[in-house]
């Protein structure tokens, strides 16, 4: 069932600092997989991507709010879309605080 499916929200951004003029670039995002996700995002991009941070939630709609809040609390960094001008530790630190606001738990998927 689709709507059963685990979410993830995610930070991914350049593998290296080599952005100097914008400095540390990253997308604070959300999807089902992280890994096909990663790679279409890379198919689309120049610059080598990682992802940063990755938390996993019981299903879609809690990844997209947490999500959301975390766009909220990071929006003076707020570049386009879903990419903002800041570390990949602030990012993170973003999601781990909006997720908090919402009282939404979290079980990170970090290595």
């Amino acid at each position: 069932n689709m709507t059963e499916r685990c979410g993830c929200a995610y930070v991914i951004g350049p593998e290296t600092s080599m952005v100097t003029i914008v400095g540390s670039v990253v997308k604070i995002g959300c999807c089902v997989d992280l890994a096909r996700h990663l790679d279409e995002l890379q198919r689309a991009n120049w610059q080598r991507l990682k992802v940063f941070d990755s938390y996993i939630f019981p299903d879609l709609r809690l990844a997209k709010r947490v999500v959301a809040q975390a766009h909220k609390r990071a929006s003076t960094s707020r570049i386009m879309g879903e990419w903002f001008r800041l570390s990949a530790k602030a990012a993170g630190a973003q999601l781990r605080l909006a997720a908090g606001d919402l009282h939404i738990p979290m079980m990170t998927n970090n290595a």
